[in-house]
Order: C-alpha cells, then sequence, then structure tokens
C-alpha cells in the first residue's frame, strides 16, 4: 500500500512540476484600454466638454501609457487631441489610422454627423507586429441631439491582427458602444439607450461567429455596460459558449462583479484554437493617473489592464 502512495505521491509531483515548468514558459502578454475622452473643451464659445483632459492632460495621458509598458494599447474617444496622445508614445509604439476629430470639417458640421470612430490602437515597436485590419459601424445607434449624442459619431469597432514577441498570433477588438445619460439613467428613460448597446453585442456577437478562426481573441474597450443592466451573459458569452469557444470576462473572473466598470477586457479562447489565453491579472489604473489640480482621473475613466498567459492547449 505504501509503495502505490509513493508512486501517486511521484506522480504529483511529476505532473506539479511539469505544469510549473509549462507556466514559466508560457508567454505573458500585456494590454490597456483607456478612454481618454477626447471630445474638444469648447468650440468657439459653445462649450462641449469643459471638464475634459484638453491638451494638457492628454499629454500627461500619453506619459502615464508610455510609462505603462504595455504591448498593446486600445484607446477611445481620441477625437481632437490625438498629437497630444502620441507625443510620449511614438518613440516606443506604432499605431493605426485617426480617423479625425470633432468639428473640424464644415461638412460635418452642417450634417451634424462625424466620420471619426474615436478608436485607436498602439503596439510596441519592439517585438509586436500588428496588421490593422479595418473598422466596422455599428448598425443601430440612438440619441442624435440628446441621450448621450451617440449618433453624432460613427461608433462601431476596429479588429487587429497581432504577432506578439514569441510568435504567438492573438486577434485584437477595440471598441465603443452607446452610452446613456445619467440624467436619463435616474429617470428609468435609458431604455433605448440599453436597446441600442444590446443590439451592437449582438453584431459583434454574429461577427465572431461567423469569424471565430483558430486563434485566441482579446476584446477591449469601452462597453458603456454593466451585467446587472446589460444582458451581455446571455446575448454575447452564452451564444460563444454553444460554438465551442471558452468565453470569459477578466474582472468578473477575478474580482467578481465588485467593482466592475464600463470598461472591459474579455477573451475568446476557439475550440480550435492551437494556442489559449489564460488570464493572469487584472487592475484600474489609479495610481498616477490624477490630475494635479483636483485628483480626478486625467481622463473620462481609469485604465484598465489585464496580463495574459499564453500558453499551448492541454
Amino acid at each position: 500500500m505504501r509503495k502505490y502512495a509513493v508512486i501517486l505521491l511521484l506522480a504529483c509531483i511529476a505532473f506539479a512540476c511539469s505544469k510549473e515548468s509549462t507556466d514559466s514558459n508560457a508567454e505573458k502578454f500585456r494590454i490597456t484600454t483607456v478612454n481618454v475622452d477626447g471630445l474638444p473643451k469648447k468650440i468657439v464659445t459653445i462649450s462641449v466638454n469643459p471638464d475634459g483632459p484638453g491638451e494638457k492632460y492628454t499629454k500627461e495621458i500619453s506619459q502615464f501609457l508610455s510609462a505603462k509598458g504595455s504591448d498593446f494599447i486600445a484607446v477611445q474617444e481620441n477625437f481632437n487631441y490625438n498629437d497630444e496622445l502620441k507625443s510620449s508614445l511614438d518613440a516606443s509604439y506604432n499605431h493605426d489610422t485617426w480617423s479625425g476629430g470633432i468639428f473640424t470639417s464644415i461638412t460635418d458640421i452642417l450634417d451634424l454627423s462625424f466620420k471619426c470612430d474615436g478608436l485607436g490602437a498602439f503596439w510596441k515597436k519592439d517585438g509586436v507586429g500588428c496588421n490593422y485590419l479595418g473598422r466596422t459601424k455599428w448598425k443601430k445607434s440612438y440619441g442624435k441631439f440628446d441621450h448621450a449624442w451617440d449618433e453624432m459619431v460613427t461608433k462601431g469597432f476596429r479588429r487587429y491582427q497581432v504577432t506578439t514577441a514569441a510568435g504567438n498570433q492573438l486577434v485584437i477588438i477595440n471598441l465603443h458602444m452607446d452610452a446613456s445619460d445619467s440624467d436619463d439613467e435616474k429617470s428609468g428613460a435609458d431604455a433605448p439607450d440599453r436597446e441600442a448597446r444590446l443590439t451592437q453585442w449582438q453584431q459583434l456577437r454574429d461577427y465572431l461567429l461567423e469569424n471565430l478562426g483558430t486563434v485566441p481573441i482579446i476584446i477591449a474597450g469601452d462597453t458603456n455596460s454593466y451585467y446587472s443592466r446589460d444582458n451581455v451573459s446571455g446575448e454575447f458569452i452564452q451564444p460563444l459558449q454553444d460554438a465551442g469557444a471558452e468565453v470569459g470576462d477578466v474582472w468578473i473572473m477575478l474580482h467578481g462583479k465588485s467593482g466592475e466598470s464600463l470598461d472591459k477586457i474579455l477573451y475568446i479562447n476557439p475550440a480550435g484554437a492551437a494556442k489559449r489565453l489564460v488570464p493572469s491579472s487584472i487592475s484600474k489604473d489609479k495610481s498616477g493617473y490624477k490630475r494635479s489640480d483636483s485628483g480626478k482621473p486625467l481622463g473620462d475613466h481609469y485604465p484598465l489592464t489585464a496580463v495574459f498567459k499564453i500558453t499551448d492547449r492541454n
């Protein structure tokens, strides 16, 4: 009996050593998502975003992100301060196409509609390869002159094919969904906003079901969604799981719903993928992301950063 116990113990030790070796050899990949609140403070004499970071604090956002050193940075609301946002990142990061600012074209002003999506990404020049695959507009949005004015800009999602430093392949999706006005939420008049967001989750779900492929997927961005009010689990996560994919929200997995933010980082491991993403950590980056004049966040939200291990599928 003792002989079998020793054999079992040795087998467990061997398995643990093998797992530790596998984990230690796994590549780590760090991603940050942040809404940089890039609307202009004012247009001529009209106040637009008086509490926004403007030129000064957007430069500080750039400094913060550069010092953070993530492999990939997804940004939203990068409208009128693109140069300031790039100022400290250009030395170490490549970036995709800027879609323009607000109120920079007479045609846009007359149409009261702006072609810019505010989305963008930065990835390390040293070790990370990225192919920008383009952007997709949401089929449905709500609110032209009210309800957070979401129809004024071209919200949607951008797609990227990423090659990590160790040669692993990932797809990253950066998105921005419809917002709700706080007064509408308090009065219970935000049903059209919630409906618009739900159709956006469904649109993204349908796109992914048609394009799951065989490489892991990271979804990052400002979803304007809470699990308590938006049926993300039923309309997005569950259908992908039913298709055989492993799907998870990193914050919910590691922290539960306590402290859940509108910004989210999710991951998908398709059934046929040789590699898989394993969430290691996630944090709201509050330290150093505050204004010197007020102690408020530099931008609209605190950045959200997750670290994944990229492992072989067992």
